[in-house]
């Protein structure tokens, strides 16, 4: 049962910490995220981070202005000069919640049919998820469900986002974390990475 899938997973690693934008909101930033990702100088990190303010501002000012009515251009800019000064003092909660916000925007982008077939409730072809019986939790990230793999991964890998090999924000955060830990083994590289995201034929891209 998924739901009770979701449960375990929010109790265990608190994910409600950082709840995320509901699944069809646009952010104002979407497009500057998509081009600033796609830069040559941009990183991982980097793409974090810029996420990580982009939300912040939409979650804390746009969104309360908008349940309040008061989404007008003097209290706008108001509450944007206030919320300035406290978008470089991000947490770690930040960072994840910008993190899963963008795991969710390539999952959206690469598995559009999978996707729309699982928020629908209905089951999907794709083998490779099927494999890893792939299901959506309830702020819209396509996760594994590896329970029967449980004496082998740790929870966080049992249940993992799903993300494609292919993809320009996959293959920057993979570069990433290959040149953080490029001085121990293939192998412990997997493991560190798994407890994040899980990515098929993660050992070929790691060597490509």
């Amino acid at each position: 049962d998924s739901g009770a899938i979701n449960n375990i997973y929010l109790r265990k690693l608190n994910y409600s910490t950082h709840c995320l934008p509901p699944i069809n909101c646009k952010m104002a930033s979407d497009k500057a995220i998509d081009k600033f990702s796609a830069s040559i100088k941009a990183t991982w990190t980097k793409t974090k981070r810029a996420t990580a303010r982009a939300l912040k501002l939409h979650m804390n000012v746009f969104i309360p202005l908008i349940r309040r009515k008061q989404f007008h251009n003097v209290q706008l800019i108001k509450e944007i000069k206030t919320m300035t000064n406290n978008l470089d003092n991000l947490t770690a909660n930040d960072f994840e919640r910008a993190e899963h916000f963008l795991f969710r925007k390539i999952q959206r982008e690469e598995f559009p049919i999978e996707y729309k077939a699982l928020l629908s409730g209905k089951s999907i072809k794709n083998p490779v998820m099927q494999q890893f019986n792939v299901f959506i939790d309830e702020q819209g990230l396509l996760r594994i469900n590896s329970r029967s793999n449980a004496n082998k991964l740790t929870f966080p890998q049992q249940y993992a986002p799903f993300l494609p090999r292919r993809n320009v924000y996959v293959t920057n955060m993979l570069a990433s974390y290959h040149y953080k830990h490029k001085h121990i083994a293939i192998e412990a590289q997997i493991a560190e990475i798994r407890t994040i995201a899980w990515i098929p034929e993660l050992r070929m891209a790691l060597r490509s």
